[in-house]
């Protein structure tokens, strides 16, 4: 994968993504050595509106596997769960470190946006 695309996606930058499109239609095509898009690695981090922008722009990366087989919507699940704690500590920070709340809620919210685009490309 381009560094510069994988940084974009690590940031969340619409911005940026959009500046790489443009000079370079075909790099969202590239992948990580383990087979991650830029979709999967915003999934992970709970970049909303760079899964958003780059679904627009290339809707293929929607099921695109990584080598473990993991789509976005499977990493976005994994990392948008509460890993040790369950879900419904994120409404109590107590068993949630600080820092692991707001992250855990965006990762959520790209989970919710790819499983919406899912069902929108089954219902057409």
């Amino acid at each position: 994968m381009d560094p510069e695309l994988r940084k974009a996606a690590m940031q969340g930058s619409t911005a940026r993504l959009q500046e790489l499109v443009g000079s370079n239609p075909k790099i969202l095509d590239s992948k990580t050595p383990h087979g991650n898009t830029a979709l999967h690695i915003a999934a992970t981090l709970g970049h909303v509106a760079f899964a958003r922008e780059a679904l627009a722009l290339n809707s293929d990366m929607l099921v695109a596997k990584n080598y473990d087989h993991d789509t976005p919507l499977h990493m976005a699940a994994r990392y948008g769960k509460a890993g040790r704690w369950p879900s419904r500590t994120l409404s109590s920070t107590s068993s949630v470190p600080p820092s692991q709340v707001g992250r855990r809620r965006s990762v959520r919210l790209v989970l919710a946006f790819i499983l919406t685009q899912l069902i929108s490309l089954r219902s057409q």
